[in-house]
């Protein structure tokens, strides 16, 4: 099973530039020497592009992302019959965000990094680094816990991920 953990770039940015440091990251914790290799795909809206699995990355990064000036997702909220009033659900929430680029880090559960860093841990870190780039950039972002489905703007709430994983191992 894998950790996974999305993060959505919730203003116009280039996503060339989301790309590239979220790539420098994932490179940054892995083992020395890799190079990441990765693919692109046209979509029915947008974009998508990921790296190839099974190249002893940290993470597999995978990104939606629009490549026109409109957003990938509008906000339009699409409620079904298992929503509650008021909904709460993590979906709806989500689908409530307009945003142009989602990043998707995934990891191992078993993943052991530097010091014993959990992939809870490792995610946090780089969600940390990423989102003070956006931070710099004026770009509004968001994240989603995997293991609560909570929905955060910022750096709110990254210290739960390390803690969270501790517990799901128990």
């Amino acid at each position: 099973m894998t950790l996974s953990t999305k993060v959505w770039v919730l203003d116009p940015i280039d996503f060339a530039q989301v790309w590239t440091v979220a790539q420098m990251l994932v490179k940054r914790y892995s083992r020395d020497g890799i190079e990441p290799v990765w693919k692109d795909e046209a979509r029915d809206i947008g974009r998508a592009r990921s790296n190839e699995p099974g190249q002893g990355l940290c993470a597999w990064l995978g990104a939606r992302y629009s490549d026109t000036p409109d957003p990938l997702h509008d906000g339009t909220v699409k409620h079904d019959e298992d929503c509650d009033d008021p909904c709460t659900s993590s979906w709806c929430v989500r689908s409530a965000q307009r945003y142009w680029v989602e990043l998707d880090f995934d990891t191992t559960y078993g993943y052991v990094g530097a010091g014993g860093a959990s992939a809870g841990d490792l995610h946090a870190t780089i969600l940390d680094q990423l989102g003070t780039f956006l931070d710099r950039q004026g770009v509004r972002w968001s994240w989603q816990n995997e293991f609560t489905g909570d929905i955060y703007r910022g750096h709110d709430g990254l210290a739960t991920l390390g803690s969270l994983r501790q517990r799901a191992d128990r």
